[in-house]
């Protein structure tokens, strides 16, 4: 019993000390990119991306993505980097991307974590909403983790 014990309290401080990081979304000519921060990079170190996902949050379905299924392929994230909507890297297996939408939040999540054994990054997050604006370009809106925007899943400026 007392092994059964403290299996458990093992497990649950293995769980409590894991972690989800940001992630960074910037616009990379008229598509979202997504990365890390320099801070991010500086605390943690370089992170090896295996795989991304990009989701429809108000449907709740995953929309692209893609993963590297091999051990030894692999694509290191400095934070100088900055994955393209709807580009697969070399060894990546994904689908065609679909166009994101005028005034809609999306959440990434970069499956990736550094080579330190000791960091309990477990992977990278953001949502965003990217808007039109009237000269054709596009305005890149990232919510921050808790803000009410977030939380209610809405692209409404006054959420951010």
């Amino acid at each position: 019993m007392l092994c059964i014990a403290v299996l458990v309290i093992g497990a649950n401080k293995a769980y409590a000390t894991s972690r989800m990081a940001d992630a960074e979304v910037r616009l990379q000519g008229l598509a979202p990119c997504f990365g890390i921060s320099i801070r991010e990079e500086q605390d943690r170190g370089v992170p090896i991306l295996k795989a991304m996902d990009v989701t429809d949050v108000l449907q709740k379905k995953s929309i692209w993505g893609f993963f590297i299924p091999k051990k030894n392929d692999h694509l290191k994230m400095p934070a100088s980097y900055c994955a393209p909507y709807g580009q697969i890297p070399p060894g990546g297996i994904g689908d065609a991307a679909p166009a994101l939408e005028n005034g809609r939040m999306y959440d990434i999540y970069l499956n990736g974590r550094t080579a330190d054994p000791g960091d309990s990054t477990m992977g990278y997050q953001a949502r965003f909403c990217l808007f039109e604006r009237p000269d054709g370009g596009l305005r890149l809106v990232q919510f921050a983790p808790g803000s009410p925007g977030w939380r209610q899943g809405s692209c409404s400026l006054s959420a951010q």
